[in-house]
């Protein structure tokens, strides 16, 4: 998810789709983290727009983001000190972001922050404050040795380890009471098995091909909600509610499908990818916790904003406004870094790496 720290220069299309990915996870946190229940609102084009287009997106921005990230990771050797590395550089992140939430929110919203909030914030990633961080930083260390182990693999033994993993990723949460990994490590891990296998054994597909892919994914995206929805209409039952929270099938095959569209986007914009850049902390700042009741419970309750004109312009127009806010803080997070700690952004992690070797 992370992109502020990719030196090399990289294609705006894939670029462009980390924004667009941002933003339907921004959508999806809206709809779901919001203080007024979709549960109350009647079936109505309404209700379908807020789960299908805006809390169903969610998830598919979330296995883009993983899987552009994975998808550069891959092709480079990795070690067990590169990936410390690459959790180094996050925490400088998320703890900038850190003291400046806690001290905002200490200060203008006390009520919505606690004394252990303070305290365990300060340990972002081990105390779970973003789901996402934490289960990236654990995935980044297990993966050069699955790395390693999946490039001893043959294309058939690869295959049927793609296609398990995508069964128990994309198929089983749809079996009532069945198993579902949810946002943990455990989902990124399969998912890793199977961008892998198809980066080193599918890759690169034919158009045509992708655009199925894409579309079988979007059909049965927007199918599942409608199916869901006749039920809810017909026999009272609302299993409509808890589906953006899956990683179904339908999120898999839209997420690389739309992957592999973009991928295919050559161009470059300086524009566009310093945007990109600032994509990871429009999330650090509005899913931290005191943020999520600012937001979604007190700013932008939806119970507010039904009467709105054009309804589903003005949520989309606000949305964007939020990120647009979240791009500008982080744009001058990166101006102090670039005068202070990314002037030499290893120094410190290479004299703590040479302390516990001297001291082994």
């Amino acid at each position: 998810m992370h992109s502020s720290h990719v030196s090399h220069r990289r294609s705006s299309g894939i670029e462009l789709l980390r924004i667009i990915a941002m933003y339907a996870i921004l959508s999806h946190h809206f709809v779901m983290h919001n203080g007024f229940s979709i549960e109350q609102l009647p079936p109505s084009f309404t209700r379908y727009f807020l789960i299908a287009f805006m809390a169903g997106w969610g998830k598919v921005g979330v296995v883009v983001f993983f899987t552009i990230s994975v998808w550069f990771l891959v092709g480079k050797q990795q070690s067990i000190r590169s990936s410390f590395y690459r959790v180094w550089i996050l925490e400088r992140e998320l703890l900038f972001y850190i003291i400046l939430l806690t001290a905002f929110y200490s200060i203008f919203d006390r009520e919505d922050i606690s004394a252990k909030s303070i305290l365990t914030g300060f340990l972002p990633i081990l105390t779970n404050k973003w789901w996402y961080v934490t289960a990236y930083a654990i995935f980044l260390v297990l993966m050069p040795a699955m790395q390693s182990g999946l490039a001893i693999l043959n294309s058939k033994q690869h295959r049927n380890l793609a296609v398990f993993s995508f069964l128990l990723v994309g198929v089983v949460p749809f079996i009532p009471g069945g198993i579902q990994t949810g946002d943990t490590s455990l989902t990124f891990i399969f998912l890793f098995v199977i961008i892998t296998y198809f980066k080193w054994h599918v890759y690169p597909m034919k158009t045509g091909h992708i655009i199925v892919l894409f579309f079988v994914g979007l059909l049965s995206l927007l199918g599942q909600y409608l199916v869901s929805e006749a039920v809810y209409t017909i026999f009272g039952r609302d299993g409509l509610v808890d589906l953006p929270m899956l990683y179904g099938f339908p999120v898999l095959l839209t997420a690389f499908g739309l992957f592999l569209l973009f991928e295919r986007f050559d161009f470059y914009s300086s524009v566009i990818n310093r945007i990109a850049m600032s994509s990871f902390a429009v999330y650090l700042i509005t899913d931290y916790s005191s943020s999520r009741i600012l937001l979604w419970d007190k700013m932008f309750n939806l119970g507010n904003l039904l009467d709105l004109p054009l309804f589903c312009f003005s949520i989309l127009l606000i949305l964007f406004a939020i990120y647009a806010v979240c791009t500008v803080f982080d744009f001058l997070r990166q101006v102090l870094f670039a005068f202070t700690v990314d002037r030499n952004k290893g120094k410190w992690f290479n004299v703590l790496e040479k302390k516990l070797s001297d001291a082994h």
